[in-house]
Order: C-alpha cells, then structure tokens, then sequence
C-alpha cells in the first residue's frame, strides 16, 4: 500500500503537540519548575516569618505557593500549546512541505521525500 500526501502546517502542529504530549523531556521540565515554584515560594514563606516576623507576606507567599501548586500545570500546558504554532513556523524548512510518500511493507513503514528515505521496521 502507498500513501502520497503533502503535509500542511495543520499536520505539522498536530505532529508537534501529539510529540509534546508523550514527551518525557516536557514531562521532566513541567515536574521540575512545578516543584521548583512550590518548594521556592513555601521556603520564602517560612523565611519571611522567620526573620521579618510578618505573618502578612508570610501568609502572602503560602498562598503563592499553594496557587503555583495547583495552577502551574495548566498554566504551563496553556502556555506551550499557545507557542507550539509560532515554534512550528520557526523550525519548519522548504522540506517539510515537500510532497512525501509512505509505503507500507511486509517489514516495516517507509517514507520517502525528495531528499530522504527513512524505514521503520
């Protein structure tokens, strides 16, 4: 079986945002600043308590870091998906829009472009 088709920028952002969602690198990076903001914002917290004595701010910071505990994932997930187009328009090249054909093989998938053939067994 053949396959020729001519990806769009519709494609290519699908493509992206479906390699972002299984994307243990983005999964890493979302667990990583989320920690980070909590953790950072509860010492602040406990900081400013401890040496100001301002059960104000203090109770001001606890209250930041329980929103970045309970925001901060979709906020971040909102934020990548609102620059996947802009980072889709940016790496795209001229081979990218090229027309591809896709063959499917008794052992594997191949793709074959104007510039490349790749095969998955």
């Amino acid at each position: 079986m053949e396959l020729d088709y001519t990806p769009v920028e519709d494609d290519l952002l699908a493509l992206v945002s479906h390699q972002v969602a299984i994307s243990p690198a983005v999964r890493r990076r979302l667990n990583r600043s989320h920690l980070g903001y909590a953790i950072g914002l509860s010492l602040m917290a406990v900081g400013v308590y401890v040496t100001v004595q301002d059960e104000a701010l203090s109770i001001g910071f606890a209250a930041l870091a329980t929103l970045a505990l309970l925001a901060y994932p979709t906020f971040f997930r909102l934020r990548l998906h609102r620059s996947l187009p802009a980072l889709v328009r940016q790496r795209a090249t001229p081979s990218s829009y090229s027309p591809h054909k896709l063959r499917a093989l008794p052992d594997g998938l191949e793709q074959i472009t104007d510039k490349a053939q790749s095969k998955v067994g």
